[in-house]
C-alpha cells in the first residue's frame, strides 16, 4: 500500500466538527445569565416579602401568610387560628387551643385583636 492510498484516512469528509471550547462557553454563559436573572427578580420584590417577625398581626383579620410571620407558626397553626376566630383577647389563642402558651408568649408583642396589621419598625 502506497502513501497515496493511505491518504484517504487523513482527508476531511466534510462532517461538521464541534468546537467544544465554544460550546462550553455558551453553556456556562447561559447558566450564569439564568442564575443571576432569577436572583435579580427575586430580590426586586424583597421589600414586599413577609418574614418572621416582620408584622404586628391582628389575629382576627390576618391571612394565613401574615399569620406565618409569627415565630413558631406554620401553615397548620395559621389555619387553626383562622378556624377558631373571632378572638376578644390574645389569651383566647391558648383557651381555644389554636396555639400553645409558649408560642403566644414568644409573640405577645406582635399580636393584637383590633386594628390593621403593621410592619415592625426594623422592617421599614
Amino acid at each position: 500500500m502506497a502513501i497515496a492510498e493511505r491518504d484517504y484516512m487523513r482527508r476531511d469528509d466534510g462532517a461538521p466538527q464541534i468546537r467544544w471550547g465554544y460550546a462550553l462557553v455558551i453553556v456556562v454563559s447561559a447558566i450564569l445569565v439564568t442564575t443571576f436573572g432569577v436572583q435579580r427578580c427575586s430580590t426586586a420584590t424583597g421589600k414586599d416579602r413577609l418574614t418572621k417577625g416582620s408584622l404586628i398581626v391582628n389575629i382576627n383579620e390576618a391571612t394565613a401568610e401574615e399569620l406565618q410571620t409569627l415565630l413558631g407558626v406554620g401553615a397548620a397553626r395559621a389555619e387553626l387560628i383562622i378556624q377558631n376566630r373571632p378572638y376578644h383577647a390574645v389569651d383566647e389563642l391558648v383557651e381555644k387551643r389554636a396555639l400553645p402558651k409558649t408560642v403566644v408568649d414568644a409573640n405577645r408583642s406582635r399580636l393584637k385583636t383590633t386594628g390593621k396589621n403593621e410592619r415592625t419598625a426594623r422592617q421599614r
